[in-house]
């Protein structure tokens, strides 16, 4: 929905003036979801806040929530007013609200995003300390290739690989930093054929929209990225994409991994990692992602990030390691955190209490230095 300024009398078509206010809403629960004035101008009267609890009143009224039960603020900075989901008497990043206002404590822009659940499932007592997971921090401690674009060299060093730790049995869940919201398949199958496909691969055209009907929101339609994939599907994937494969890469008979099937804008994408090339000690990964279209099961065009990994190849290699993995843990253990969060647990349904463990330091494998990673 769009509003405009009392003053507009005219305005060109298809282009919003200054001062416009455009707002989103959730269809079904009538909830706003965002705000956004155009040009940042706000010129009404009806969004301005004449103090931080008049605008945390606000919010409470538009979202059905309730600040310190169910949200809190977690940073205020130049006007901006950024809140996190509050679950369990703990900050979570499962949700968050930004508000940003300008000098006059006029609106400029209101975003809800992720879930703000009013109870989660208690997988622990208490949380855990360091030393109930010294095992577990000696197993992720890992020697890592980061290439310095200052020192064109590949720099070797001790890191943390970052890790859910779940409930007092350590269930162990792998940290990823984009979460997808789509359904994921694993694969991890190692592709081979006889022969190479002399039919020359066409490539297709992909339009990645995300627009619906009225009636489809109407019916609450399933997503398409949300959709199962079937194993019929999956090796129908596996199938298209190794054609594929025959025709642009003849001669790479087991020389990539299918690592996984993902539901993106309605495609279908094949991860596939090239063998040869996968360095385990990496931070970045090569990999060719296919899409394939699920009505055909044809894969209709690639991408290979090959290109963008190719300025690393340039770089000086990395010498070998003098510290030892038990030196760096010992220069390491004081930076490392276990910070307390939630992540979904899909067979309970909900959100479980859980321990990230995170680092964001590293340790110079050949001097000995501590690091501070964002800085290499």
């Amino acid at each position: 929905m769009e509003w405009f300024p009392e003053h507009v009398i005219d305005r060109e078509e298809e282009c919003n003036p200054p001062g416009t206010v455009v707002v989103d809403v959730n269809i079904h629960s009538g909830e706003i979801v965002s705000i956004i004035t155009v040009e940042d101008t706000s010129y009404t009267s009806l969004m301005e806040f004449q103090s931080f609890e008049e605008m945390v009143s606000r919010i409470e009224t538009i979202t059905y929530l309730t600040y310190g039960a169910h949200f809190k603020l977690k940073e205020e900075k130049d006007q901006t007013y950024r809140f996190q989901a509050y679950l369990d008497k703990i900050l979570s990043p499962i949700g968050g609200i930004e508000v940003r206002l300008d000098e006059n404590g006029r609106l400029l822009s209101y975003l809800k995003y992720g879930d703000f659940p009013s109870s989660s499932s208690h997988s622990q007592r208490s949380l855990l300390t360091k030393e109930e997971c010294m095992g577990i921090i000696q197993q992720q401690i890992r020697l890592i290739h980061i290439p310095s674009f200052e020192e064109e060299a590949h720099i070797l060093v001790y890191g943390l690989e970052e890790l859910y730790i779940v409930g007092e049995d350590r269930f162990l869940r792998p940290y990823t930093i984009v979460q997808h919201n789509g359904t994921i398949v694993d694969v991890h199958q190692v592709l081979t054929w006889d022969t190479p496909l002399q039919v020359p691969f066409e490539q297709g055209n992909v339009f990645f929209q995300d627009n619906i009907s009225l009636d489809e929101v109407k019916q609450r339609a399933t997503h398409p990225d949300l959709l199962p994939i079937s194993d019929e599907q999956k090796q129908l994937c596996i199938a298209a994409v190794t054609d594929c494969l025959r025709q642009e890469f003849p001669n790479d008979s087991g020389k990539w991994e299918f690592a996984r099937i993902e539901r993106h804008n309605g495609y279908i994408h094949g991860i596939l990692h090239p063998l040869a090339s996968h360095d385990p000690h990496s931070v970045f990964k090569t990999k060719c992602t296919m899409i394939v279209n699920p009505e055909t099961n044809k894969v209709m065009t690639y991408i290979n990030n090959e290109v963008l990994m190719a300025p690393f190849k340039e770089f000086a290699a990395a010498p070998k390691a003098v510290v030892t993995k038990a030196e760096a843990r010992e220069k390491l253990l004081s930076r490392i955190e276990l910070k307390p969060c939630h992540i979904f647990n899909e067979e309970k349904g909900q959100y479980v209490l859980a321990s990230l463990l995170d680092c964001d330091y590293g340790v110079h494998a050949v001097t000995g230095e501590l690091l501070r990673l964002a800085d290499i």
